[in-house]
């Protein structure tokens, strides 16, 4: 497989975990966000982020962990500053997301 072929399978297995749990996480009825919102934010927060971060760790050398820690705060930020989610849940939801998205990875990673 190429790696342009990892790279999408990558995303679309990023977005395919972590829109709906960032959906169940935030959205709060009539209170809030709704689950279609919050899924919307999270898509677009991930083409954001998810293609950034590869960027640092591949090409500027950016280790793994310090990349990761940049998108769950560039991901919890867009969830307030979006949709003026909770800044507690926001970034519960962001750590929880890629927290589950990253042990995956992790798990699956060769040797």
């Amino acid at each position: 497989m190429s790696s342009a072929s990892l790279y999408a399978a990558s995303l679309g297995l990023t977005v395919a975990i972590e829109t709906p749990l960032a959906a169940l996480l935030c959205s709060r009825g009539g209170r809030g966000p709704g689950a279609g919102e919050v899924q919307c934010a999270a898509l677009l927060a991930n083409l954001v982020s998810h293609p950034a971060a590869a960027a640092l760790i591949s090409l500027a050398g950016c280790p793994w962990l310090a990349a990761e820690a940049g998108v769950v705060a560039f991901e919890a930020l867009a969830l307030q500053g979006v949709l003026g989610v909770d800044p507690k849940r926001a970034w519960l939801a962001s750590g929880l997301c890629n927290g589950l998205t990253a042990a995956l990875a992790l798990a699956a990673a060769p040797g």
